[in-house]
């Protein structure tokens, strides 16, 4: 008899785990027969196509307050309905809000917890106190970067690695790079793009910083950043100040693959990542990567030297670094053909999802 399985997440809103639960969703739908029907807490939908899937969408609004108690019970009158052999849940608050129902109907219950390497909540705090409640009523905790493991103190036997993965379809057949580049207004040689989220956590103030000091050098080059947040009214009012005029902000875009293609060099400056789709995105596309996550789970995926360079948050090294890129074709040709290597060996939608079916096989007939 097929599985059934039950998604939970908060949202499918663009982010890096709604991103990787929609592709996960699309490989399933394709490669197995299981009834999957999908719950979220909020009915903005960036990833549109999840809805020509044909997998049942449930959405379950939350009232005035964030953690609203009625989600608990709204959650298991879904799941008595459905029945699943199996609950995945996405997050912190959605598994949760999961867990009684575990109890409840006796259904295992698998729980992505972990996709960043920067734990950011106190130990004494209302979300440690979530965070724990969700390991212990876990059946499986899932992780996508042993640094995250690491960040967040998490070991044992309930603990599985599962990379994110790219379904290399999506990067076949894009457009031509001088149309997007002049569609986006861009008119200098070179091009460096950064896709990441107008958030406190991604550097997009040495984004600006490196941008404004290489102006200073050389005028051959335009920074391009793709992403929106709180953050950006501050960045762009920072790209004001430092008189940076060659960067552009598009915030929130539908063709991402399109204008990363267009670039010569994917950077993501940031603090600490799991494994950043970002990244994955720049690899899959040939595009060398030069990141600042020294510490989280880029060194799992980008080979220092190889397919991009990992470097201290410090304009120095990133503009000396940028610049060799720029000026030399064919180390950023092979820096790109080793990267995509990488994605095709490790990182593919294919691999990711079967280690994913491990995961719902193991819990046959238990």
């Amino acid at each position: 008899m097929p599985k059934r399985i039950l998604f939970f997440i908060d949202c499918l809103r663009s982010g890096g785990k709604e991103r990787r639960l929609v592709e996960l969703l699309y490989f399933l739908k394709r490669s197995t027969d299981f009834q999957m029907r999908l719950v979220l807490m909020d009915d903005k939908i960036h990833y549109g196509y999840v809805r020509e899937l044909g997998i049942p969408i449930d959405v379950i609004e939350r009232g005035r307050l964030r953690k609203d108690p009625s989600v608990f019970f709204r959650f298991l009158r879904i799941a008595r309905e459905f029945r699943p052999d199996i609950i995945h849940s996405w997050g912190t608050m959605a598994t949760f809000y999961a867990a009684p129902t575990k109890a409840t109907l006796g259904c295992k219950l698998v729980a992505n917890l972990i996709a960043d390497s920067s734990k950011d909540f106190a130990e004494r705090s209302l979300n440690s106190f979530f965070f724990r409640i969700d390991c212990l009523a876990a059946d499986l905790i899932l992780g996508n970067s042993e640094a995250g493991f690491k960040a967040y103190g998490v070991s044992g036997p309930k603990k599985r690695l599962i990379y994110n993965g790219v379904r290399l379809e999506r990067f076949d057949g894009r457009r031509e790079q001088e149309d997007m580049r002049r569609e986006l207004g861009i008119n200098t040689p070179y091009m460096i793009a950064m896709v990441a989220s107008a958030i406190e956590s991604k550097r997009y103030d040495l984004f600006v910083d490196v941008a404004a000091d290489l102006l200073d050098l050389r005028k051959d080059v335009t920074f391009v950043g793709v992403g929106d947040g709180p953050e950006m009214p501050r960045i762009l009012e920072r790209i004001r100040s430092r008189e940076a005029d060659n960067v552009k902000m598009l915030g929130t875009r539908n063709d991402v693959e399109d204008i990363v293609a267009a670039a010569d060099v994917g950077v993501l400056f940031t603090r600490a990542e799991g494994i950043s789709n970002a990244i994955m995105e720049y690899m899959a596309l040939g595009k060398p990567v030069v990141t600042t996550d020294r510490t989280g789970g880029s060194k799992e995926i980008v080979e220092d030297g190889a397919s991009g360079f990992i470097l201290p948050a410090e304009t120095g090294p990133i503009e000396r670094a940028l610049s060799r890129l720029l000026d030399d074709e064919e180390l950023r040709s092979k820096m790109g053909a080793r990267g995509r290597r990488t994605i095709e060996d490790r990182f593919t939608v294919q691999k990711m999802g079967e280690e994913f079916l491990k995961v719902y096989e193991s819990f046959a007939d238990k």
